[in-house]
């Protein structure tokens, strides 16, 4: 992404409730897949060590994954701590959802679609070759044209 791409999306972030905004504010900061974040759960961070340790069941390794934090996420993961309900099992909680976390449905009515449509960023005449980095309307980050 270019500076004002960047600009652009931290911006529309703005108008976006405080659970969706940490999300996609985690995925860009971790680089983690989407479907670890949605389900990151409370026991799976190492407050005192600032890491997050997600569990094989999760990724497709055979040893869990260390996830270094930044202070930016640490303190993302701070506040969300304080919003959450006692007893929550998962960071991004979502009570209508089977899995009893945010999921991302694909298509115009998700908030990745929305987050980018603001920004700007839902433009598929990028070419390969430009500098950027498509959000695309599922919401993975990847280079543009892939």
């Amino acid at each position: 992404m270019n500076q004002h791409e960047v600009r652009a999306l931290l911006e529309s972030l703005e108008f976006e409730p405080p659970l969706y905004r940490d999300v996609v504010m985690l995925l860009l900061l971790t680089g983690q897949r989407k479907s670890c974040v949605f389900s990151m759960e409370w026991r799976e961070i190492d407050h005192q060590r600032g890491v997050w340790i997600i569990p094989t069941s999760k990724i497709k390794l055979k040893k869990p994954h260390a996830v270094p934090l930044t202070k930016e996420v640490m303190a993302i993961l701070e506040r969300r701590s304080h919003e959450a309900v006692q007893g929550d099992k998962y960071v991004f909680p979502a009570e209508r959802s089977h899995s009893g976390h945010i999921t991302e449905n694909a298509g115009k009515g998700s908030f990745c679609y929305r987050i980018t449509e603001r920004a700007g960023l839902l433009s598929p005449e990028k070419s390969a070759t430009e500098d950027n980095v498509a959000i695309m309307t599922y919401g993975e980050l990847s280079p543009a044209g892939v």
